[in-house]
């Protein structure tokens, strides 16, 4: 980002590495605990996502999409990032 958006027309933009996770999902892991450097970079959040078919297995991997837990901060950081990026110039 900060190629298109410097750093000194832009400020810091408000971006993080939210990793969202279902425990019961094999495909997804928290990432904190891996080193320092993912302990500073990202922020795990534990979620249950799916159904009651789907939640407490490996096909929760498909549903993190269309959960609001996943989806609404996602949007929110977004916007907000936007807003930054277009905010007038002083």
């Amino acid at each position: 980002l900060t190629q298109h958006y410097p750093p000194e027309r832009f400020g810091d933009l408000p971006t993080r590495w939210v990793n969202f996770y279902n425990p019961n999902d094999v495909l997804g892991y928290p990432l904190q605990f891996l080193n320092d450097a993912y302990d500073r970079a990202v922020e795990d959040r534990h979620v249950t996502v799916g159904n009651w078919r789907t939640s407490w297995n490996p096909l929760s991997h498909m549903d993190y999409w269309g959960d609001e837990k996943v989806v609404t901060p996602i949007v929110e950081g977004i916007v907000q990032l936007y807003n930054t990026v277009n905010a007038p110039q002083t």
